[in-house]
């Protein structure tokens, strides 16, 4: 399969102004820069609190309706979460993240946008659902000259792995224990979780 990553998150949704917030509510709400949420879209994933008092705390998100962005969006918490500690309207102070399983994509060459999270054991299309392996034995797409109980990572052809070179910030994923011909898969021990 190929190696896929969560979707990047979405700058005008980070690290922006909260309303002042009391202890034990179920919504948040936070500006939030000019660009739209569709419905939805960060359902099961995070609101964090990034500075200053109150802050800290990663909250589940429940359902929501879309928003246009540039306004006042109303974050519900999910069921059994509430605000633990008051939220100042403090700039620049809590995120929007979405569930790193919805909307993954391939991991694009050379440069990772969002956070590995395993191997497509098929073809996935948009909007399809599918199963996702983070450990253990999986075909893996390779490119490069790949050796029997080295590390790969260091994406350089999209969705595919290839030997690790010690380079600070580069990826692994795991040990290869079948080696097939570049451009074809590989057996590779998955590590990411």
């Amino acid at each position: 399969g190929h190696v896929l990553q969560s979707s990047a998150t979405t700058a005008n949704h980070v690290l922006q102004t909260p309303a002042a917030t009391a202890a034990a509510a179920t919504t948040v709400s936070v500006t939030l820069g000019a660009t739209a949420v569709t419905a939805d879209d960060y359902m099961d994933g995070y609101l964090t609190t990034n500075l200053g008092t109150g802050f800290g705390y990663t909250y589940g998100v429940a359902s929501h309706p879309a928003d246009a962005g540039g306004q006042a969006f109303s974050v519900p918490l999910s069921s059994g979460y509430s605000v633990i500690t008051a939220i100042p309207a403090t700039s620049n102070s809590v995120s929007l993240i979405r569930n790193p399983y919805r909307a993954v994509i391939d991991v694009p060459a050379t440069t990772i946008t969002g956070t590995l999270v395993g191997v497509a054991m098929r073809a996935l299309t948009s909007g399809q659902w599918g199963f996702i392996q983070s450990r253990g034995y999986a075909t893996v797409l390779g490119t490069g000259t790949l050796v029997l109980g080295d590390q790969v990572g260091n994406i350089s052809v999209a969705g595919s792995v290839e030997p690790t070179t010690g380079v600070a910030g580069e990826a692994h994923v795991g040990l290869v224990q079948i080696v097939a011909t570049t451009t074809n898969y590989s057996v590779v021990f998955l590590q990411l979780d």
